[in-house]
């Protein structure tokens, strides 16, 4: 878990729960991944004015890691690769270019492009 950190947002939605969700922070966490169950123990400080949390709970958890609000992402089905490298198709003067990319995080459908493609690039906005 390369990607987790303290002080990462949390959302915690406790089994048998209604209502909003509990937002917190990774307050610490063990750097040891179980092989078996591909569990790490990790706690979270959530707020709880209520007393609506006892422990023992169960709840469904989402973590938010390294954040990337103003990242490049094209949809990964336009991501190619080949033996030399990740690319893209854009169009450039009404032709279909091939144009090399360096991708980073793939997630929910959507890859990051970290080199080759830009904004600015003729085709971008056709992507």
């Amino acid at each position: 878990m390369p990607h987790l950190h303290i002080g990462d947002p949390a959302i915690v939605k406790p089994y048998g729960f209604e209502g909003k969700p509990f937002i917190g922070a990774v307050s610490r966490f063990s750097l040891r991944l179980n092989p078996e169950t591909r569990n790490m123990r990790t706690e979270i400080d959530l707020s709880n004015p209520e007393e609506r949390l006892y422990p023992g709970m169960y709840a469904e958890v989402s973590l938010e890691m390294n954040r990337r609000p103003d990242a490049l992402t094209v949809p990964a089905a336009a991501v190619g690769s080949d033996g030399a490298g990740n690319f893209v198709y854009t169009i450039t003067d009404s032709r279909i270019t091939r144009l090399p990319i360096n991708t980073g995080l793939t997630d929910s459908g959507r890859t990051e492009v970290t080199g080759g493609l830009s904004k600015e690039t003729p085709g971008g906005d056709d992507l």
